[in-house]
């Protein structure tokens, strides 16, 4: 069975990252209180859905990369 190790494990607490209350929100699209929602990236929206149902509702997030001062 493969092994995994990591030099810091604190850099790879997934415990730290997932935020549970995800998890109780209802999914805007199907209106379902079931898996992880997240929240919708536009900054006044505050929508919780589903990644696939946003997919297969043809809605998408754009990627903004910070610039380096």
């Amino acid at each position: 069975e493969p092994e995994v190790n990591y030099k810091n494990s604190n850099f790879y607490d997934l415990d730290s990252l997932i935020d549970n209350q995800a998890f109780l929100e209802q999914c805007y699209i199907c209106q379902k209180i079931e898996g992880y929602c997240i929240k919708c990236f536009e900054p006044q929206c505050k929508q919780m859905l589903h990644a696939e149902c946003a997919r297969r509702s043809d809605l998408y997030m754009d990627e903004i990369s910070e610039q380096p001062n």
